[in-house]
């Protein structure tokens, strides 16, 4: 940290209303001279480790105690949006605090980094799961016992904007991209199932015979479909079949982050889909 922070950087600060009231000054000032030299060169582990321990620290809410983020008032995972985030702090007049921002960064290395770290030989793949090239590409003749995910809910397209925060520190823009640029198509139940069957056709090539697949999946309250429906279509003739459906309860049985920012709307029930490949 302290030769990142030995590092010319002329560089300058975003600016606006949403960045004053986001971050105090001081902090807003030493993330983007790390994010710059970050930008510039992330090669070393250390240089990684510290990266993934701002990126978490990013924004989140105030704590009563002392800080573990560096912003004003957020949801703890999504970003949130410059007009209505300005309006929301304004109304409440909330201010950004001041923070120790050596000792918050060694209390998160403290707690993620202190002591022996598994080693699970795991692998990370950045890639478009609809494209069947993909998984041939990187896992090759590597066969799975076990798939769990969560794809998008039909309509929720803001995968982009909810990360713009920590995207402009990974370095890019300090605007919110609202583009919907290779993401799935939420047209319509159909066109979006025949988009989620394709994964699901290229999730039973890479897994064994017998295989199990969970799925949680839900729907957002804008959008009057049935998701249960939704996800049995695009399961058709994949290479699945369906074995059972659990309810897992709703965002509203935890400490749901939307709470955090002032929003009162009602959290959908969830379930999750078990499948076995034929």
């Amino acid at each position: 940290l302290n030769q990142i922070l030995e590092e010319d950087s002329s560089e300058e600060m975003p600016s606006g209303d949403f960045w004053t009231l986001a971050f105090e000054e001081s902090t807003l000032a030493f993330l983007t001279k790390i994010r710059n030299a970050l930008v510039r060169d992330c090669g070393s582990s250390a240089r990684i480790a510290l990266r993934a321990l701002i990126l978490g620290a990013l924004h989140g809410p105030i704590s009563k105690e002392q800080p573990s983020y560096f912003s004003n008032q957020c949801p703890r995972t999504y970003a949130p949006k410059p007009r209505y985030a300005v309006r929301f702090w304004r109304k409440n007049g909330l201010k950004p605090q001041r923070v120790d921002i050596r000792d918050l960064i060694a209390r998160r290395a403290k707690r993620f980094y202190d002591g022996v770290l598994p080693n699970p030989g795991s692998k990370v793949i950045l890639g478009d799961s609809r494209n069947p090239n993909l998984f041939r590409k990187e896992l090759k003749d590597h066969r799975f016992d076990w798939i769990v995910t969560s794809p998008p809910y039909y309509g929720l397209r803001t995968y982009r904007p909810d990360q713009w925060l920590r995207l402009w520190f990974l370095g890019g823009q300090d605007t919110v991209d609202y583009s919907q640029y290779e993401q799935i198509i939420h047209n319509s139940p159909e066109d979006f199932a025949v988009q989620l069957s394709q994964v699901w056709t290229n999730c039973a090539s890479i897994s064994k015979s017998g295989a199990r697949m969970v799925i949680r999946f839900g729907r957002i309250p804008d959008r009057n479909v049935d998701p249960t429906e939704i996800l049995r279509a695009s399961l058709s003739n994949t290479g699945w079949r369906i074995q059972t459906r659990c309810y897992a309860g709703s965002a509203s049985i935890g400490k749901r982050q939307a709470n955090h920012f002032g929003i009162r709307s009602r959290a959908l029930q969830e379930f999750d889909l078990w499948a076995t490949k034929v």
